[in-house]
């Protein structure tokens, strides 16, 4: 979720047999599409992902990896649930959504206690407080769900403005 150009979703190609991935932004989609064209188990979208289906704007930022989308009446961009694809099996979520973060998790809650992947989560305390979320509340779901969550980098506190986490 908020696979951007495809980086990620990159990596993962050769290691799984299917990969989903969610861009809502245009023109990072585009990119995506001709940086997965050649791979036959990448199933990209142009869909915002979040906590209930509906319709976003995408909020353009010169960096385009900080664009986020807002839910505003008559968007533009489709909005769908992870659990709205009924997932038979995922073995894991990347999750850098500006914010939605939160979002996301809400509208998987049937995939991750049917499938409970492992997680990369990207905690960002300015893009959650944009979304009117903190930290502490990605926590609370992770570990009503059962997570254990780490800095990913090996001996990095959970703490400060940006940091990514693993959640097993």
């Amino acid at each position: 979720c908020g696979a951007n150009i495809g980086a990620y979703t990159y990596a993962f190609l050769n290691k799984a047999d299917f990969v989903l991935s969610f861009e809502p932004n245009n023109e990072a989609f585009e990119c995506l599409k001709y940086n997965t064209k050649f791979f036959p188990n990448s199933h990209i979208f142009n869909y915002a992902v979040g906590a209930i289906s509906g319709k976003v704007n995408v909020v353009r930022d010169i960096n385009a990896g900080a664009s986020h989308c807002v839910m505003i009446e008559g968007g533009e961009i489709e909005m769908r649930t992870i659990d709205s694809f009924k997932l038979e099996r995922c073995d894991f979520i990347k999750i850098d959504v500006e914010g939605f973060e939160l979002d996301v998790l809400q509208g998987a809650i049937k995939t991750i206690q049917k499938c409970k992947p492992k997680m990369y989560i990207e905690i960002n305390e300015g893009t959650l407080a944009r979304c009117g979320t903190t930290p502490e509340q990605v926590f609370e779901f992770l570990d009503i769900f059962g997570y254990k969550y780490t800095n990913i980098y090996p001996h990095q506190p959970m703490e400060g403005a940006q940091y990514d986490i693993i959640c097993y």
